[in-house]
């Protein structure tokens, strides 16, 4: 198996400065990782172990190799692109074929 590469911390980073940057509630985690490196070893498998939920292992995972490419860690909240649409004013005007049918008075 191929040894995980462990990055140096930049600009002062922690394991817990990491872990809040991150967000999504992943500061609640702290405790599991004690070192830098721990962060940076733990495979998926162990993080199960631990008693991690599903969705935060995958998204600390995400975020380490993110950081070993050069990411610095942010926390973005991604918009739904079916929510973005719902108040613009074409899809404000856009009529129902119920309401065309009463307007050309065919109901």
């Amino acid at each position: 198996p191929i040894p995980r590469r462990i990055v140096e911390p930049r600009n002062g980073m922690t394991v817990e400065l990491f872990l809040k940057k991150i967000g999504r509630g992943c500061d609640q985690h702290i405790s599991k990782f004690p070192t830098w490196e721990s962060l940076f070893t733990t495979k998926g498998e162990k993080m199960r172990a631990m008693g991690m939920d599903m969705y935060d292992k995958k998204y600390i995972l995400r975020w380490v190799e993110n950081y070993r490419q050069g990411w610095e860690p942010k926390y973005e909240r991604f918009k739904s692109k079916t929510k973005g649409n719902r108040n613009r004013p074409w899809k404000l005007q856009l009529l129902t074929q119920k309401e065309l049918r009463k307007q050309h008075g065919l109901d």
